[in-house]
């Protein structure tokens, strides 16, 4: 049975001193002893994107030792756990959290708690250890979002149902580390989160490859189709920071917003300033990406448009494809009957890759295709003589991200729909600021 932490005078009980919270009234220097460690609290800021505003806060547990020494916190949890005592150094860190917290919780904010597993289990009074510590703060559960310290407690049914419990009774749940370790989609399905920490690791990767910052946007658009929002943690950069603006995350975390602080407060202003600074980068960057795109996608319709011509004059696919051709960065033309049935073989600008071609052989030839499901086909049919543009894609013909411009054209031999596979010269997101590490 987990020994009361908490009593009227403080007591030590094997190595450990339980103090009297009612003596630190809202107190952000409360620190309670574990084995001759003192237990703080810093709060690392999560602002709102959109709303330019931190909403919340995670609570980070600071150690140190006799002599003010920093330990770190895995450090003493492993000891915690060699004398079987992680359940309670945990309670003794979320007594530490709330109180600390207790300060900041009428300015409307999210705590973000990192919990043991056993924490969350129910005891005989319907209620579990974390509820109890909530209670007895007189917080609100709608404003604690719970993230399981322990990837594997996921796999563990009396865990999740535990967590499901929680929900129902009002706490939010995050996955944290999403995207490495245990972290899976599966996981999503089965808990139902309300946010989802997108790793450090997938935020560095963006702002640093073409490919991964187009994944990272889907990853982002999936989750959300999911009823899901989306942190990304682990921000350090302003080229990171703008990367997953730019992929629609709803909120971020890192020290490019500042360090961890004891003064959660402070600490919030900090951040806001911080992405207040960058939306006009942003925006300069979606407008001057935007504006080339653009005149990119225009010349390419027009030689679409120019291409139904020939093909309508001439009757000759290879014709018009030749014409297609003269918009830069065209990739290849196919040509689909009114269905959406491939007519004949794909005409390819340039050779394909031989790589691709063997890697991909049993896709070849694509003469007979059914390309009907496309949303380029789609957008064909229902406006005639109008090119539609969707991308990118992921092309089964060209390999890579393409975009798809496609046009209905009514013929001697009837209506077909003329499609053509092009790519967009890539912009860059550069930045001409630095990045804070630290709060000025």
């Amino acid at each position: 049975m987990l020994t009361p932490i908490f009593c009227r005078s403080g007591v030590t009980h094997r190595g450990i001193t339980h103090v009297n919270d009612t003596l630190h009234p809202n107190s952000p220097t409360f620190q309670p002893q574990y084995w001759g460690h003192a237990l703080a609290t810093d709060f690392q800021p999560i602002v709102a994107v959109a709303h330019m505003r931190a909403v919340g806060a995670e609570a980070l547990l600071r150690p140190s030792d006799t002599v003010g020494a920093s330990v770190p916190p895995l450090e003493l949890f492993a000891k915690a756990a060699l004398r079987q005592e992680s359940q309670i150094l945990d309670r003794l860190a979320q007594e530490t959290h709330f109180s600390n917290f207790t300060e900041y919780s009428s300015e409307n904010r999210w705590l973000f708690l990192n919990c043991h597993p056993d924490t969350l289990i129910l005891g005989s009074n319907d209620h579990s250890i974390l509820e109890s510590v909530v209670e007895r703060h007189g917080l609100n559960p709608s404003h604690v979002v719970i993230e399981v310290l322990e990837h594997a407690a996921f796999s563990n049914e009396a865990i999740i149902a535990a967590i499901t419990t929680h929900q129902k009774r009002g706490f939010l749940i995050a996955i944290d580390d999403f995207g490495t370790g245990w972290s899976n989609l599966d996981r999503v399905w089965g808990v139902h989160p309300d946010f989802v920490k997108l790793d450090r690791s997938i935020v560095r990767r963006a702002a640093l490859s073409r490919h991964d910052r187009r994944v990272t946007k889907m990853l982002i658009s999936m989750l959300h189709q999911m009823g899901v929002m989306v942190i990304a943690e682990g921000v350090e950069t302003s080229e990171e920071a703008l990367t997953v603006m730019d992929a629609d995350v709803d909120f971020l975390q890192g020290f490019h917003f500042g360090r961890p602080s004891r003064d959660l407060r402070r600490a919030g202003q900090f951040a806001e300033e911080c992405v207040r600074k960058l939306w006009p980068q942003l925006s300069d960057l979606v407008i001057r990406v935007g504006v080339r795109e653009h005149a990119q996608i225009t010349v390419v319709r027009s030689m679409l448009r120019s291409a139904a011509r020939e093909l309508q004059v001439t009757g000759s696919f290879d014709t018009a494809a030749k014409r297609f051709f003269t918009a830069p960065n065209t990739l290849s033309c196919l040509l689909l009957d009114i269905h959406g049935v491939q007519v004949g073989a794909c005409i390819e600008r340039l050779a394909i890759d031989n790589s691709f071609r063997s890697r991909t052989s049993p896709l070849f030839p694509s003469a007979g295709a059914n390309w009907s499901r496309r949303p380029y086909y789609k957008d064909a049919v229902k406006r005639p003589g109008h090119p539609s543009v969707h991308g990118p894609h992921c092309s089964l013909t060209n390999g890579g991200f393409v975009y798809t411009t496609a046009m209905t054209v009514e013929t001697d031999r009837g209506a077909f729909v003329l499609c053509g596979n092009f790519r967009l010269e890539q912009q860059e997101l550069r930045v001409n600021c630095s990045s804070p590490n630290a709060m000025s």
